[in-house]
């Protein structure tokens, strides 16, 4: 069903489609915009092109033809192979209309790498956003990720609608928002950790899941966040929003920003 969700003018392109890019992906098109993608695994585009969208065969190519390109990858090293390898994103900002095209930062990276890249695409004449997301997989398809953003503010305010109910603008330094990223999945890690120590006691004592999930709901801890686990817990469904090996990295990120 399609979002009532006016659509941009400008030319959207999607650099990733894991779990979170594939349904940013579909949000866009469901609201009309013109998307292109690309992603390292080719097969991974199809679904896409088969309900709208254009693939293009390298970033560079992605880049020549969109106006405004979001990228939603595994992590820091991923956006510096996406950015520097042959073919990729820096080299059509090279050769662009100076302050044309703007490149949007999803992907959770530490602040460093995020200054890096903001320096390159700057550099070349291009916008950069860094517009970290925070959410599960759900909210993702609600359009109601949290994203938190930093730098261009004129990028901000342009298609961002089919993407999150919810943005907020921090400020024009690049980092700031990679930071609140990071203690957010810090916060976010300790606090599933802890609920599932809480479950399994509950189940060892041979009490009801259900009924704790209850009394939880009532209590002053109670949050959106730890209701859906929870809830998971008790019907055994343990699908992730996150896989454990990025889960851990962005822990581990986290911990590094810790010893600054």
């Amino acid at each position: 069903m399609k979002k009532y969700i006016a659509p941009s003018s400008d030319k959207i392109g999607m650099i990733g489609l894991g779990m979170m890019g594939q349904r940013i992906i579909k949000n866009l098109l469901d609201s009309g915009h013109d998307v292109s993608v690309w992603n390292r695994t080719p097969e991974k585009c199809k679904q896409f092109v088969d309900i709208g969208a254009k693939q293009f065969l390298t970033p560079a190519e992605l880049v020549l033809n969109c106006d405004i390109i979001f990228c939603c990858v595994s992590g820091p090293k991923a956006v510096k192979f996406v950015a520097s390898q042959v073919d990729g994103i820096l080299q059509r900002f090279e050769n662009s209309e100076p302050r044309k095209k703007a490149y949007v930062e999803m992907t959770c990276i530490d602040s460093d790498t995020s200054r890096v890249i903001a320096e390159c695409i700057t550099k070349r004449g291009g916008r950069y956003l860094e517009a970290s997301i925070i959410g599960s997989i759900l909210l993702a398809e609600k359009s109601s990720l949290l994203m938190l953003a930093a730098e261009d503010r004129d990028t901000f305010v342009r298609c961002f609608a089919a993407i999150s109910k919810y943005r907020c603008y921090l400020s024009s330094d690049v980092g700031e928002a990679s930071k609140y990223t990071l203690i957010q999945s810090m916060l976010t890690g300790t606090a599933c950790v802890g609920l599932a120590e809480t479950m399994l006691v509950v189940e060892r004592l041979n009490l009801s899941k259900k009924s704790f999930l209850e009394y939880l709901k009532l209590s002053n801890i109670t949050c959106p966040f730890y209701a859906e686990k929870a809830q998971a817990m008790v019907m055994n469904n343990f699908s992730t929003d996150i896989s454990l090996k990025y889960q851990q990295q962005h822990l581990n990120m986290s911990l590094a920003l810790g010893s600054y």
